[in-house]
Parts: C-alpha cells; structure tokens; sequence
C-alpha cells in the first residue's frame, strides 16, 4: 500500500550539542502530527540531551519508541512515508506530489517506472569506440527490452529519453515495488540501484511530471509552504517564475513502443504533462 503523509510538520532543534532534523507526520490530522512531533522532542531530549551513556538495551528501546511514533511496526525495519504536498489524488493508487525541490512527482501503485541512468564509458569502451566496437547504451537498453517482449507475449514496455537516461514504463505479470520480478527487470535493464531501492521501501513507483529547477537556471530547493504572509507570497513567485521556466522544456521523449500495447488513461496524463511526445522541446 502507498504510504504518503498527507500532514507532516520539519523541525531543526539542537540537543546535546548536536543538530537534529525531526520529522513528524499524520495520515489523520495536522494536531496528530504536531503531537507526535512534541514525543518525538521529548524523546530527544531525554535520550541525548542527559550526557548519559546507554547501554544497548536503552538504544533499542529509543530506536523502537521513535519508529512507533511513525507508525511503523516492529518488523517493518525498512518502510519509508513521503511526506511531499499532495497536489492531485487520481484515484487511490496514484497520486501527484511536489518533491522537495519543487517537481511534481507521479507515485503509482500499478504503473511501473523504471529509470536508467546513462553512464560513462569505461576505458576499455572507449578504446573499442576507436576501431568501431564500442555500442550504443540506447541500442543496447531498447535490443534488452525487445528480448524480453519476444520473450514474455504479456509484457509492454514504453522507453523514453531523459536528460541523463531513460524511462521505462512497463506492464508484465507478477511485477510490484518490491516483487522478485521487480527485482529481476532491474538487474536485466540495469535500473538505478538506488531508484530501485527507494520504490521497494516507499512501496510505490514514482515518475518526475515536471523538469528540475536547477537545470532551468532556478535555485535547486523550493521555498516550503509556511504560514507567514513573507514566505507564501515567496512560494507563489517560485511557482509562478518556475512554471513560466517549465513551459519549454519536455521531462522525458517517447522512443519507441514495445510488446503488447499499455497505453491507458494514466499514462496518457504522463506524456501530456511531461511533454513526452513534443520531440522538438528540449530535455530537462
């Protein structure tokens, strides 16, 4: 199940000398959030800000009291909740949010993104490159997923561009964030290790819809919504200036299509915002 926060508050608070960065968050309510925020404090602060030193046990004990606040369970080690602005729920498996520096974000429970990142060739390619050998990362990622189509009759794939790689969208049975088929089209696509991660922990996969604000010349985090008059009216220049920015730039180019057809409604919405099929914009 998606797990994204849809109240959560960020706190800096130093404690024993040292600087934390807390987070609390609510699937409930701004009060809940706020409340588990002030335990989450309360717990700092007896566990650091005593100079004690503690033995195993205690550590354990904290570690578990805080993972508790957060809803999670003894055995759930590795879960993780987004807590971004939810911009737009679709429908209870897909929602849009806003990263933390400023990009909307595609979190899907039955749409499977997969991204590659283009890498630097190696020496020994490079010297292959010199008498004609070396091939093409793209030639090699689109000759991979033809395979597994002529392979699998059920399984779709749509391969995009992005600035630095690609984007995969891909339907085939037996796939979820932290399936072994997941696993498995990771390894053979050579997905970004720690994108793959991160989809098996927040149990969602997650598609950028808009560029980066870096590489439209913008300052690389966005000012987060705050409750003074100062900094709403600063957020609202940010979304204005970075929309006015993004209006030119496409986040990702169809390629081709492979295997069975899986255009839906949903991946329709995707090359309609990211610009996919506007081949003459520029990436970012």
């Amino acid at each position: 199940m998606m797990r994204i926060a849809p109240f959560w508050i960020r706190r800096k608070e130093e404690i024993g000398g040292m600087l934390f960065r807390v987070k609390a968050y609510s699937f409930s309510s701004s009060h809940e959030a706020q409340e588990r925020m002030e335990k989450k404090l309360l717990l700092l602060r007896d566990f650091f800000g005593t100079g004690k030193t503690h033995n195993p046990q205690e550590v354990e004990d904290f570690r578990l009291s805080m993972r508790r606040l957060d809803e999670h369970q003894d055995n759930e080690e590795y879960a993780v909740v987004t807590t971004e602005e939810i911009l737009r729920t679709l429908d209870e498996r897909n929602v849009i949010t806003r990263n933390r520096y400023g990009a909307e974000v595609l979190n899907s429970t039955d749409t499977c993104f997969l991204d590659v990142d283009e890498r630097e060739p190696s020496f020994f390619q490079k010297i292959l490159g010199l008498f004609g050998k070396a091939r093409d990362m793209q030639k090699i990622l689109v000759e991979r997923v033809r395979e597994q189509c002529r392979r699998d009759s059920a399984m779709g794939v749509r391969i995009y561009r992005t600035k630095h790689g690609w984007r995969l969208i891909v339907s085939a049975d037996g796939l979820a964030p932290s399936s072994p088929r997941m696993g498995e089209l990771c390894g053979t696509f050579s997905v970004d290790p720690m994108y793959a991660h991160l989809c098996e922990r927040q149990a969602c996969w997650r598609a950028r819809l808009s560029p980066k604000p870096h590489r439209l010349g913008m300052p690389y985090r966005y000012p987060e919504p705050q409750k003074s008059w100062e900094r709403a009216e600063q957020l609202e220049d940010w979304l204005q200036i970075y929309a006015q920015k993004s209006a030119s730039r496409a986040v990702c180019r169809l390629i081709e299509c492979v295997g069975k057809d899986i255009e839906t409604p949903l991946i329709q919405l995707h090359d309609e915002v990211t610009k996919a099929r506007k081949l003459e914009m520029p990436l970012a």
